[in-house]
């Protein structure tokens, strides 16, 4: 797939032929903002803590477990978080929504041959029963989420895992999040990222703007 000339600029080299995308997942292909709030709070109270306005939780929107627990539960570890959200995650997946363009992009991306995947902080169980219930799973090649073995985005692991078992190159695939975790860990991974109101190799404003910038008409 080859980019239109002009409308990558500052992107030359070897990024020619894109045979991949990774997506995250919350705030780029579902609206899971509420929910995750919600569930972070609950957090915060069943283990003693205050909780968090909708302003504080801002700041911590996009983070990985590990930045949860360094800044906001220090006395748990990762396995115990990890447990406690994917034990208490569907309490609040009402509260969830997939954003209107995600079908249409991803479908169009599939027609094209793109091999496509998601790269997430949400732990493993959280994932797949958020693809799950999104109706996503048709459209993708692999998914993978953090865990207490695997570390989350900022950290490149992720990433590598994913270009590892669909067999593509760093080269080959663009990354598209919405937050500065997922930005730096595309720059960490050597991956171009694009950015969803936010500032990466490329910025994009909608997730349908993807499909003019890599000109799939």
């Amino acid at each position: 797939m080859h980019f239109s000339k002009g409308k990558f600029g500052g992107m030359e080299g070897k990024l020619d032929i894109i045979k991949g995308i990774i997506f995250d997942l919350d705030g780029v292909l579902v609206d899971s903002y509420k929910a995750w709030q919600k569930l972070l709070n609950y957090a915060l109270k069943h283990y003693g803590k205050r909780t968090i306005s909708e302003k504080e939780f801002q700041r911590f929107w996009g983070q990985g477990m590990e930045k949860d627990i360094e800044i906001l539960l220090p006395e748990i570890t990762l396995s115990q978080l990890q447990k406690f959200y994917e034990d208490n995650f569907q309490k609040f997946s009402n509260y969830i929504k997939v954003f209107p363009e995600t079908e249409f992009v991803l479908k169009k991306l599939k027609e094209k041959g793109l091999k496509i995947a998601i790269a997430s902080n949400s732990a493993p169980k959280i994932l797949s029963f958020c693809i799950k219930e999104a109706g996503l799973e048709k459209y993708l090649d692999y998914f993978l989420g953090a865990s207490d073995s695997l570390k989350g985005k900022p950290e490149p692991d992720i990433l590598f895992k994913i270009l590892e078992v669909l067999k593509l190159e760093k080269e080959e695939v663009l990354f598209v999040g919405d937050s500065p975790f997922d930005i730096e860990a595309g720059k960490r991974a050597g991956i171009k990222t694009v950015g969803i109101g936010i500032k990466g190799d490329k910025e994009i404003k909608n997730l349908k703007d993807l499909i003019c910038l890599i000109d799939l008409g």
